[in-house]
């Protein structure tokens, strides 16, 4: 009778941990990596990496990318706050179209909520620190409340948008708020680099930097003074001076290929990722000097 109740006990406890084990399977959905818009290196681990896709929040290694919580929304504008602990992202809902306003997450983007601007808004362009958030549709948005309520600054002195291509996501395709004042931000546009001291009411061209379009601005959390860029047609950028003069950051990217995201590792500042806008990621291990595709 006790080896009848032993070997039922075992039976019963094998079903529930393979329930477990196939409910963990299952909430882990292995995706494709496809249409790029945004990285986060894990925080934790510098050997995975948050993609920001069309078909929801990727989590990445050099092998394979599994789903992050349940949402298939497209992930424009995904980004890490200054803190290192806060997801932020936008874009719209499939298969709707739907455009998603802001939306953040606490869970490392396992849960979402709609802060604000939800059917309004599909921020391409999209920094936060968090508690000063800044956005690009049609026209530039701050808020200073964690995305409750916005204002609007002029934007005196960015280039014009082109009247006979009007787009919500031109002329700034990328922002980035300084890590140590957020009244100092910086846009990539498509006639180069600007710089805000105001917050984002007036601005200067950087002419340190060619009239290409800028992609993408990573600042160093920890030191302002370190910036990357990504140039069309030109390739990745640094400054170790705070945006005052830029050097050509490296080899081995393909020349071929667009980057449109870069981002640092918060435990290992030598470790740098990029990727493109459709599949692939490159990797620095010695602070941009080098680079390799780490997956495509």
């Amino acid at each position: 009778m006790n080896n009848l109740k032993t070997i039922m006990l075992s039976l019963v406890a094998a079903i529930f941990f393979f329930n477990l084990n196939l409910a963990d399977a299952i909430g882990k959905e292995k995706l494709p990596l496809t249409h790029i818009h945004g990285i986060a290196i894990n925080p934790d681990n510098p050997e995975t990496i948050y993609v920001g896709t069309h078909i929801g929040l990727l989590l990445c290694d050099s092998k394979e990318c599994e789903l992050v919580g349940d949402d298939r929304s497209d992930y424009m504008g995904f980004s890490i706050s200054t803190d290192g602990k806060t997801f932020y992202t936008s874009g719209h809902q499939q298969p709707t179209g739907k455009n998603r306003g802001l939306r953040r997450s606490l869970d490392r983007g396992k849960t979402w909520e709609i802060l604000s601007l939800d059917g309004d808004v599909d921020f391409h362009a999209l920094s936060a620190n968090p508690s000063v958030i800044y956005g690009w549709y049609w026209k530039l948005y701050k808020s200073i409340d964690g995305g409750k309520s916005w204002a609007f600054p002029d934007a005196k002195g960015m280039p014009p948008k082109d009247e006979n291509k009007p787009s919500p996501y031109s002329p700034i395709i990328s922002l980035a708020i300084d890590p140590a004042d957020t009244n100092i931000l910086w846009a990539g546009t498509n006639k180069g680099l600007y710089k805000s001291n105001d917050g984002g009411a007036n601005w200067k061209k950087i002419n340190a930097v060619s009239d290409a379009p800028v992609l993408a601005i990573y600042i160093y959390p920890d030191n302002k003074k370190e910036m990357y860029l990504s140039l069309f047609k030109e390739g990745i950028l640094k400054s170790t001076d705070g945006g005052n003069s830029w050097s050509k950051a490296g080899t081995g990217i393909n020349e071929n290929d667009v980057i449109g995201y870069i981002a640092a590792s918060p435990k290992d500042r030598k470790i740098i990722y990029s990727a493109t806008y459709k599949t692939t990621l490159y990797r620095s291990d010695d602070d941009g000097k080098s680079w390799v595709v780490w997956r495509r």
